[in-house]
Formats: C-alpha cells, structure tokens, sequence
C-alpha cells in the first residue's frame, strides 16, 4: 500500500469449486498479495459455490470452497459477497434453455440461496458476510454499494430455478432492489461511491454485457455519479470505461477459458485466473489486476470526474 492511501480491499469472483479449476492457484496468489497490501477486507461478486450453490446451512463445501481454500493470515478478514445466478440455484442451460440439474449428489433438491444469507454459515467462518443488498463504509470518504443483479436478468425468470427454488427469484422485486440502491445512493455523502454486482454493465467476455441493467442499473450509476462497478460472471479480467464510469469485471477466481468477443472496446481483458485489489487514497482508486502468479498484470487509477466531464 502507498503513502496516502487508507483502505485497501480485494475483489474476486466466480470462485467456489473446492480448490480445483485454478481456485487454489489463485487463492494464493491472494494470500501472498494480501500480506503485503494489508486489505481491510475481501469483496466477493458472486457465483460463490458451484453448481446451484450451497445445498443446506452445513454443506462441506462451504468448508472446502472457502474456509480451506483461504486459508492464509492475512485473509482472515470479513468477506462480503453478493449472490451470482449460480448461488440461486443455476446450474446451466442446454441448447434450448432448458435447466440442467445440479450434478453434485443433493445439490438439486437442497439449492437456496438463503443457506449464503442466513447466519449459519457466519458462525462456521466468522468472516463471512453475504446479501442481497447492504451498503459498508469503511471510512468517511469511500462507500460500497452491494445490489443483488439476478433479478433483473429478465430471461432467468423464464427458467425454472427462478420458481423451484425456495427463496429464488421469483420471490424477488426487482423494481425494489433499483429503487433501495437509488434511495442508498442519493443519501451517502461519500466522496468515492463504488457498486458492486455479479453481472456486467458491460463486457466483452464470453457472456457479455447484459442490457437488462443498462436500460435499468446504468441510469441509477450515472445519476449518482457512481466512480466504478465491479462485477463477475464473465470468468475473466476487464476494464470497460463507458458513460464516463470505470467497469471492472473480476470474475477469474477459478474456471477460465472462454475467450473474447469483438463487441465491446476495453481498456484491458485477460482470460485467466487472478484477482483485483484496490487501494483508495484522496486523491483516487488505484485499482490492480493481478494474476495466479501474484504478479501486477493492470493498473489503474480512478480519479474523480468533474461534473462538466459527464456525458
């Protein structure tokens, strides 16, 4: 960490798989960058546990994908998470968007995303924290902003996981979620505002950018003149500045592979596993992409647009 800057914090996302698909790699990658950085704290953007997510409060996966998986000093820190549209009990599509069932044994029948939410699993690993939406100041100047993006994904709503599992997503209002991050955001009086969701605003990975939260998130971030979104679901790293906002995609926690698309112009993409790390000071958000070996693969700095530079 620099002079001058007092919070640090990594982001990794799409992580859970037991320590294989490059999950081990990566978490020491996280260990030895966070023994040097000092993070307050660890950010998670979803897809926390494949595939389906957990299947009840005392799932051994829990301890396998997350306490043993980091399991190094110095990330014994809260985690905040937001649940992905895998930890609501997405376990894939075929070919004519029809779910696939859950391959772990009782994977199928015991998917919720409330064994994540509920207070179990906090006193299993005292460091974890996920929500569906929740706000964390860590000090005056910086606020993060935690919404839950899978019900606004308007096609997960036509899949069967959205009513067959209990406390899924059709027991979620969309239209609420919008309208609790807009009231949160229109009331801090935090110098840096950073969201933090599982989809992409934008994105040229596998997946892409959803135009479900440009017609419906991206307004509420300009608004409010948010400073950077973070995101996973693209098992990669990007950078996409658009709108006059910084777009940060880490979602290469484990499982990469899949390749870039030509449709969306970034400033940086990698396709393979690692992590981000931020560093906040007065005078910016110093954002780092880091690979599976530790090493520094991206830097950027964020620094606070005039309200004349809005588009």
């Amino acid at each position: 960490r620099r002079a001058g800057e007092y919070v640090s914090f990594l982001v990794v996302g799409d992580w859970g798989r037991d320590g294989a698909d490059g999950q081990a790699e990566v978490a020491r990658a996280m260990g030895a960058v966070a023994a040097r950085a000092l993070p307050q704290f660890v950010v998670s953007t979803g897809d926390n546990f494949y595939s389906g997510g957990l299947s009840g409060p005392e799932d051994p996966q829990f301890t396998t994908s997350f306490t043993d998986a980091y399991s190094h000093a110095a990330l014994q820190v809260p985690w905040h998470a937001v649940l992905g549209n895998m930890d609501y009990g997405d376990c894939g599509a075929g070919a004519g968007g029809e779910d696939l069932e859950c391959t772990a044994p009782g994977r199928q029948e015991g998917r919720s995303p409330l064994h994540q939410l509920g207070p179990r699993l906090g006193e299993r690993d005292w460091r974890w924290h996920c929500g569906r939406a929740f706000s964390l100041r860590p000090a005056a100047d910086l606020e993060l902003f935690f919404i839950d993006t899978s019900p606004l994904i308007r096609e997960y709503h036509q899949r069967d996981f959205a009513r067959a599992v209990p406390g899924g997503l059709a027991s979620q209002d969309a239209a609420e979620g919008l309208a609790r991050l807009e009231r949160a955001l229109g009331s801090s009086e935090a110098r840096w505002r950073v969201v933090v969701g599982h989809h992409p605003v934008f994105s040229n990975g596998y997946r892409g950018g959803h135009r479900d939260l440009q017609e419906r998130l991206l307004p509420i971030l300009a608004r409010h003149r948010v400073d950077a979104y973070f995101n996973g679901h693209d098992h990669d790293l990007q950078h996409v500045e658009e709108a006059g906002m910084h777009f940060f995609t880490s979602g290469a926690g484990s499982r990469t592979g899949r390749g870039f698309g030509t449709g969306e112009t970034t400033r940086f993409e990698r396709d393979a596993g690692g992590f981000a790390a931020v560093h906040v000071s007065r005078g910016g958000l110093r954002v780092q992409f880091f690979d599976a070996a530790a090493a520094v693969v991206y830097e950027r700095i964020v620094e606070k647009r005039a309200a004349s530079d809005d588009p």
